[in-house]
């Protein structure tokens, strides 16, 4: 939440955010900030992965917001789908969120739901500034910093921006599984490195 509070980003509607050891690798076969916009999106990503630390603490923290989030009037027959901790779980490709399930034909007992550590791979995302600089996350952000999550519990940004996900509510957020992107070695393996970047590129 920091970065998109920075002023540098002032006067714009959404943020693309890459590492600087990332490439695209190929044409991009739509513009994502018009997708964000036809698609009313608030962050979209390209896979998630899983990190474990300090997640049952930082529930406890989030876990108000979200089932606020869930409470909402639009959102009262939405169904949060939280992964196991096995990635070879995660979701095919059909549209489902792997942080939100949408259109139950009764509530569900949100309360009794945990978090298992499965994040967005935020390396590469896409968001809406404001959601960043609304009051309802700063409130978020200022409990994890008074809980120490990060410093004393190892919390990792794509853990909260999981959270995030969670508190935008249903529909918000999408997987983009086809994102020509890639991140060093964790999407290239072992040839990461071995040809000249504009090689690697179709």
């Amino acid at each position: 939440g920091r970065l998109q509070n920075m002023p540098f980003l002032d006067g714009f509607d959404f943020y693309l955010r890459m590492d600087d050891d990332s490439l695209l690798t190929r044409k991009l076969l739509f513009d994502p900030f018009q997708r964000m916009v036809e698609r009313n999106l608030t962050y979209a990503y390209r896979r998630t992965e899983a990190d474990f630390w300090g997640i049952e603490r930082l529930w406890q923290v989030a876990k108000p917001y979200v089932m606020d989030s869930a409470r909402l009037p639009k959102n009262e027959r939405m169904r949060f789908k939280f992964l196991s901790l096995a990635l070879d779980d995660r979701p095919s490709n059909d549209g489902e969120q792997p942080f939100l399930m949408t259109s139950m034909q009764k509530p569900l007992d949100l309360t009794a739901m945990t978090y298992g550590g499965v994040q967005p791979y935020n390396n590469f995302h896409v968001s809406r500034v404001d959601f960043w600089r609304s009051n309802l996350w700063h409130r978020v952000m200022q409990d994890m910093d008074v809980n120490h999550l990060f410093l004393k519990h190892r919390v990792g940004d794509a853990n909260v921006h999981a959270m995030a996900i969670m508190i935008m509510g249903d529909g918000k957020s999408e997987e983009w599984y086809d994102f020509p992107y890639a991140h060093n070695s964790n999407d290239m393996g072992d040839e990461w490195g071995k040809r000249e970047w504009a090689e690697e590129c179709q």
